[in-house]
């Protein structure tokens, strides 16, 4: 986190102190007077506070750190404990999370206006503004198609605008009227497929990056506007002051807000057929006053599976709710309705029709309507997202138990080589824990010794030209000084759009062992056999003397020393027998298994 790992021995043995690492620590941190501020008192040991705050380091990270005194059973001062944790993840995501609420509170305000006013131009200025702010953008605008007068193309005018103080405005742009598609054909074939052209500006194609960044923009984000499933222009946000990315959740807002949007221009344009600007808006739209159902758009009913004929009359939305939430969702709309509280936004489980659990994402405001308080909201079905969250992580669960509890090493690298993860059986074969190597090339942590790394080289050549390297053999030195053979594989992957290697490593020692075991029991089985041969030829030749002479001498003594001299023969020629297996067994042994 701090950079400072290296010198974790020195620490431990009290060659540097606390005070020694406070200054490198401090050159990292975005506001170090801060910081340092508290530093004096901390260190006073009468003083028994229990700190905690976050600060924000140069590139960018969130760092909580907490503090406390130690004591010992007698209440003697030992000294102070700092815990430091990165919360930058969660910082992002909990910023996203509130950029996302704050445009559905922008929506449903849209959503309001629209709803009090026939005429949607009217509330456009203040609509605009409000997504601008809850966006926290420089500039937000809507462009309508049209077509070009002079080719009768398809074009785009520049029709609102709102921006910060500060920001150019393009309102009174000639150059923003009757833009030509044909300049930018790549928004024209995304916009119409109703999909967002969202991100940095260096990341557009150079036409694109050209212009906005003559013009100082950053990043953008547009979204189609479509009306009755015909588009009809776009949505877009500019950030001037620094690059943005847009979450997921932030964007699918903004694609709410051109619904809106939508839907406001379709009930203008045919006020008999839409009398609600959010009756095709794809979020379950309703009012509720009294207790009652005042308003509900088809969305809304078709959500549950119902006519809206069928839901006329309907108390209240708990019958639609699962019997868990009722007392739950019932306490936040009385706190909307007393005040207490000016939005929400929260998940419940409701009951469809058909008897099914359904997960719904609700966003609701507090407003007057017809002299009394009312509650507007959007509701969202996000059954079929939970279910594939639920359905990633099950997956993602399985996949971790399979990649820590394989039985070969798997270790993840970039593509330098530098270790990044590692599963349990990798961590028996460095024998240490993960924490140890992760960080480390493969050849600091002893995986690969120097005189072989011509090897990983070679591996690593393979794997950026998209190819599986391997099965390589190395032969790396242990901790306590034995040498070991590994055999290893790399595969390329992709892993949240960056390219890293998967690497499958066994250790091979005792295959080589055995190997070795079984080219000495080769070596000792034929050497048996030659000396199977010798023996039997030196014990039949003084055995042919001793026959021949007892045959000589004719006697009754001489005879049984024939016969049992025969008898010896016998057996040697049965050795002799055993002898020639032997040298077939050696070969069959030497042809499929040497």
């Amino acid at each position: 986190m701090w950079g400072l790992s290296g010198l974790e021995d020195d620490m431990r043995t009290g060659k540097i102190r606390n005070s020694d690492i406070i200054p490198p620590c401090i050159s990292l941190i975005r506001d170090p007077e801060t910081f340092t501020a508290c530093s004096p008192s901390l260190q006073d040991e009468a003083n028994r506070l229990t700190v905690e705050d976050e600060v924000e380091l140069v590139d960018g990270r969130c760092i909580y750190w907490f503090s406390t005194q130690i004591r010992d059973t007698d209440d003697r001062y030992l000294g102070r404990l700092y815990l430091f944790e990165d919360i930058t993840e969660r910082k992002n995501a909990s910023e996203a999370l509130r950029r996302h609420d704050a445009i559905m509170g922008a929506v449903n305000f849209a959503a309001d206006r629209f709803l009090k006013e026939s005429d949607w131009k009217r509330q456009m200025q203040e609509v605009l503004e409000r997504f601008g702010r809850a966006t926290d953008v420089s500039r937000v605008y809507i462009f309508e198609n049209g077509t070009d007068p002079a080719t009768g193309n398809l074009a785009c005018s520049q029709r609102w605008e709102w921006a910060i103080e500060g920001a150019a405005a393009g309102i009174d742009n000639p150059d923003l009227q009757s833009i030509p598609y044909e300049e930018f054909p790549r928004w024209c074939r995304k916009l119409a497929a109703g999909r967002p052209i969202v991100g940095p500006v260096w990341t557009l194609p150079d036409n694109e990056r050209v212009y906005f960044e003559s013009r100082q923009v950053q990043s953008i984000a547009v979204v189609p506007i479509f009306i009755h499933q015909q588009w009809w222009g776009f949505i877009g946000f500019d950030e001037d002051r620094r690059e943005r990315t847009w979450s997921p959740a932030e964007i699918e807002a903004l694609q709410a807000a051109a619904s809106i949007i939508g839907s406001a221009i379709l009930r203008t344009m045919n006020e008999e057929v839409y009398r609600n600007p959010v009756e095709r808006s794809p979020m379950g739209v309703y009012l509720m006053q009294d207790g009652y159902m005042r308003y509900f758009n088809t969305r809304f009913a078709d959500i549950f599976g119902y006519s809206r004929d069928e839901l006329h009359g309907c108390a209240a939305q708990f019958p639609l709710v699962a019997p868990e939430c009722r007392r739950d969702l019932q306490e936040r709309y009385q706190a909307l309705l007393s005040g207490d509280t000016e939005s929400e936004h929260h998940e419940f489980r409701g009951i469809h029709k058909d008897g099914r659990v359904l997960y719904l994402e609700n966003f609701a405001t507090r407003l007057w309507f017809e002299g009394r308080p009312a509650i507007s909201g959007s509701l969202m079905d996000v059954t079929d997202r939970k279910q594939a969250d639920e359905a990633l992580r099950s997956s993602e669960e399985r996949l971790k138990v399979l990649f820590d509890y394989a039985p070969d090493a798997f270790f993840l690298t970039d593509m330098h080589g530098i270790l990044i993860d590692g599963n349990r059986a990798a961590e028996r074969l460095a024998g240490c824990p993960k924490e140890e190597f992760i960080g480390k090339s493969i050849v600091e942590a002893g995986f690969v010794p120097h005189e072989e790394y011509f090897k990983v080289e070679a591996m690593l050549n393979r794997l950026a030209a998209g190819t599986t390297a391997g099965p390589t053999e190395f032969f790396p030195v242990r901790g306590d000084g034995t040498r070991i053979s590994i055999e290893a594989m790399a595969f390329p992957v992709t892993i949240d759009g960056q390219s890293l290697v998967l690497i499958s490593a066994r250790d091979t020692s005792e295959r080589h062992q055995l190997e070795n075991l079984k080219k000495k029991a080769f070596l000792q089985i034929e050497e048996n056999v030659e000396q199977l041969a010798i023996l039997n030829d030196t014990i039949r030749n003084p055995l042919t003397v001793i026959i021949a002479l007892a045959e000589m001498g004719g006697t009754e003594i001489d005879r049984k020393i024939i016969k049992v001299a025969w008898e010896i023969d016998a057996i040697i020629s049965r050795l002799d027998q055993g002898w020639l297996v032997s040298r077939k067994v050696k070969e069959f042994l030497k042809k499929h298994y040497a």
